[in-house]
Formats: structure tokens, sequence, C-alpha cells
């Protein structure tokens, strides 16, 4: 199995990384800025978006590997502002500009469990796992969730 890591440092900020692909809500900005409180000097920032929607971006490097099946993903994050949205890593994505396919991991804001996984075929949800209580209801706290 192929490993893969990005800090987001080699990428310049104010920019969406160009070898990442925006599978959903395609008109939200993406983009790398710096923070020293992060760990390379730089992160990828999500855009504050409505309720309800997925904005899902995907590394090629990884896509592009035949040997991609099985995946073992470290997200860490942080909430700038108390929100009602959620984050995730997305694995596997076949996702289209109309359905989500993959799965994905992470946390939501306003949910009681951190450490949640489920699975979307064709835009139908089903959950996989959640780790319980402990979802990161804090801003400027960063949080890892493993999976």
């Amino acid at each position: 199995m192929a490993q893969y890591y990005t800090d987001f440092s080699e990428y310049p900020a104010g920019q969406i990384p160009h070898d990442w692909t925006r599978r959903r809500d395609l008109a939200l900005a993406w983009e790398v800025v710096e923070d020293p409180a992060a760990t390379g000097g730089k992160l990828l920032r999500h855009p504050a978006k409505g309720s309800n929607t997925q904005s899902i971006l995907t590394w090629d490097k990884v896509d592009g590997d035949p040997d991609r099946a099985n995946v073992e993903i470290l997200l860490r994050f942080r909430y700038l502002t108390a929100n009602n949205g959620s984050i995730y890593a997305w694995v596997r994505d076949a996702s289209t500009a109309s359905a989500a396919t993959g799965y994905r991991l992470g946390d939501a804001y306003t949910a009681s469990a951190i450490g949640i996984i489920g699975k979307y075929v064709n835009a139908s949800y089903s959950n996989v796992y959640s780790a319980g209580a402990g979802a990161i209801r804090a801003v400027n706290v960063w949080a890892f969730v493993r999976a």
C-alpha cells in the first residue's frame, strides 16, 4: 500500500492545490493559506458554505493510484468559528456534481460524536461507525480523526 502525506507547504498560498480536483459544490473557493500554527506553516482552508451542501476535494495523486483500495486516513482539523458545518475526509471517492459516492470520516460540529465514518452510494448515506461522545465543539482547537 502506497503512503501519501501533505501538510500543504509545497503549494502556493492563495490558490487551490493544482493537483487536487473539486468533485462537489464547484463554486466554493478552496485555498491554501499560511498559518503558523499549522504543520508546515500552511493549511487547506475550506470556505464557509450553506447548510447541507457537500464540497469535496480529492487528491489526484491518490485518485490515480490503482493500489488505493485499502486506506488509512489521519485528518487534523479545527473550526475557525462556531458553526453548523462538518469536516470530513473522503476516500475511494467517485462523486459527481449531482451525487456523492465514497466513504467519509470526520466530525460534525452539531453532532454528539466524533470519529464518524459513513458511506455514500449514489447520494444514499449509511452510517458505518461513530466513536461516541466527544465531538469537537470548540473554536481554534486542533483535533485528529484516524480511520
